[in-house]
């Protein structure tokens, strides 16, 4: 068992400058013999046999990273583990991390752990299918496993390790996470970091004999030790999982609905709604993302993930959808409906929750507006009639909702004579940090620049007009000036319109529209 973790871990950690540390309590297997046969290992040997806590804290004195992982020797790490659990680090208030542990099967062992107030323990959907949305979504969490635990060097000094009270085994990774935020940490499940764990390899399953049998000794030491704690703020056994799954019982839940979910490097809307999902989950609320077409797009679903946003993607939700909705009733207090089409989809389904959500709806644009200004211009009674049809789909909505929102003053405006006031709220499109920006190194020639995605149509009608009526008139001036197009989805009609002057560049990433904007920024 130690020589195949030792091998994961060599074969799924090539990045990382780490050190590897085996803590041999006395064995009498070939691990006697290790150093003989690996390299680039050292071990901490036992004068006795201590048994797993104080075999840990030994070990844990030769440590000289920033972090240290308890890491048993009945696991097999997955390809990106390490990097993944160490990611959630990257907020200073992060003191624990632990992993999704599988079965050996593939089965779910433990997506995080729950602690209830008296005491006991959960591993959280248990024998489960591990791609549920529930076990995919950083999250705070009451423990993680000693099975697989990393931890701030500093913490751990501070904390002067796992406590003795709970040798030889069993209550002491729970402790140590309970003492972390006592001292103002954050305990994280990070599920993006997998590994699969060999349970009872060491020491069986039995409760009774053993060192399992601490297990329910220490159980009544903990409860003793976080008695206040565990009163205030835990709930009695198996009573909502939902609140206690995230240690969400003080935090109010929205839930946003949308086409599918955001791509937020290749359209405005869907830069807007991860913007808007971002500062929700920086406000303190938990946030649960529905895309009406349930796919787990990537990347973009992971990005999401790792905000701690839960992803509702997958059959699991789409075949259930009614029952997944009175399940999390009690648990939602307000929904955001994006785009008329997505809330005639799923109104029938909200408007069954009981307790009631409040309904937002976010419209994005008005559909009927934009029709009509189209068939203004093109003179089209077909497109008249449509925009008709899209007033009357869209007004209806905006009846069976609480709020509206809208991003432009004008469809605010045009709407305040249609719509009860008190329902209209004008909203940024975008909730931009305050970071400072690079310094401009513009090319000597004379550059414009076009952003836009292209599967909206006054897009490409913006793009059309700009290279074919307002480019020749620069050019009058400027006759070198230059125009990049940048967009996704460019239709043939854009595509048509690079020449000598300008460049369609379709599809960039934000690194690369950054560097776009720092050349073309200043003369």
């Amino acid at each position: 068992m130690t020589a195949s973790c030792l091998a994961s871990v060599h074969r799924h950690t090539p990045d990382i400058a780490y050190e590897v540390i085996i803590g041999d309590d006395c064995s009498t297997d070939l691990t006697t013999t290790i150093t003989e046969r690996m390299h680039g290992v050292q071990v901490s040997r036992t004068p006795e046999n201590l048994r797993f806590l104080r075999n840990c804290n030994l070990a844990a004195t030769r440590a000289r990273g920033e972090f240290i992982v308890f890491l048993n020797n009945d696991t097999h790490v997955t390809e990106g583990w390490l990097e993944q659990l160490l990611a959630p680090f990257a907020d200073a208030r992060v003191g624990i991390t632990g992993p999704k542990l599988l079965f050996g099967d593939g089965r779910l062992q433990e997506a995080g752990g729950i602690i209830w107030r008296d005491a006991s323990g959960w591993n959280f959907g248990r024998a489960d299918d591990p791609d549920k949305p529930a076990y995919n979504y950083r999250r705070d969490v009451d423990y993680v496993s000693g099975a697989c635990l990393a931890i701030r060097h500093d913490l751990w000094s501070e904390l002067g390790g796992f406590d003795e009270a709970f040798a030889p085994a069993y209550y002491e990774d729970a402790d140590i996470c309970f003492a972390a935020r006592a001292t103002g940490y954050r305990v994280v499940y990070e599920p993006r970091s997998v590994i699969y764990h060999f349970e009872g390899v060491s020491n069986g399953t039995d409760l009774s004999t053993g060192v399992k049998q601490y297990q329910v000794v220490n159980q009544e030491t903990f409860r003793s030790k976080w008695a206040a704690e565990l009163d205030r703020a835990h709930f009695p056994n198996a009573e909502h999982v939902i609140h206690a799954r995230d240690r969400s019982a003080d935090r109010r839940c929205v839930l946003v609905i949308d086409h599918y979910v955001p791509h937020h490097d290749r359209d405005a809307g869907g830069r807007s709604t991860y913007m808007y999902l971002r500062l929700l989950v920086a406000m303190g609320y938990r946030v649960q993302f529905m895309g009406a077409n349930f796919f787990p797009h990537q990347p973009y679903t992971e990005a999401l993930q790792a905000l701690g946003v839960e992803v509702l993607v997958g059959e699991s939700i789409a075949r259930h959808l009614d029952s997944w909705l009175a399940e999390h009733a009690a648990y939602i207090d307000e929904v955001f409906l994006h785009r008329p089409h997505v809330a005639e989809q799923f109104l029938p389904h909200l408007e069954r929750m009981e307790p009631q959500p409040r309904i937002g709806y976010v419209g994005h644009d008005l559909h009927y507006l934009r029709i009509e200004r189209e068939a203004a211009l093109k003179d089209d009674d077909g497109l008249r009639s449509e925009a008709q049809r899209w007033r009357k789909r869209e007004l209806a909505v905006m009846a069976r909702v609480d709020r509206i929102y809208y991003f432009s003053e004008v469809e605010i405006e045009e709407l305040g004579t249609q719509v009860p006031a008190e329902k209209l709220r004008q909203i940024p499109l975008y909730a931009m940090e305050l970071q400072a920006l690079p310094d401009y190194a513009p090319s000597h020639a004379q550059e414009l620049l076009f952003v836009g995605g292209y599967g909206h149509p006054p897009n490409v009608d913006a793009a059309t007009w700009l290279v074919e009526e307002i480019l020749p008139r620069i050019h009058q001036h400027l006759p070198s000036a230059r125009l990049h197009l940048v967009g996704s989805n460019p239709p043939d009609s854009v595509r048509a319109l690079a020449g000598n002057a300008v460049t369609v560049h379709g599809y960039v990433s934000d690194e690369e529209l950054a560097a776009l904007y720092r050349r073309v920024g200043a003369a």
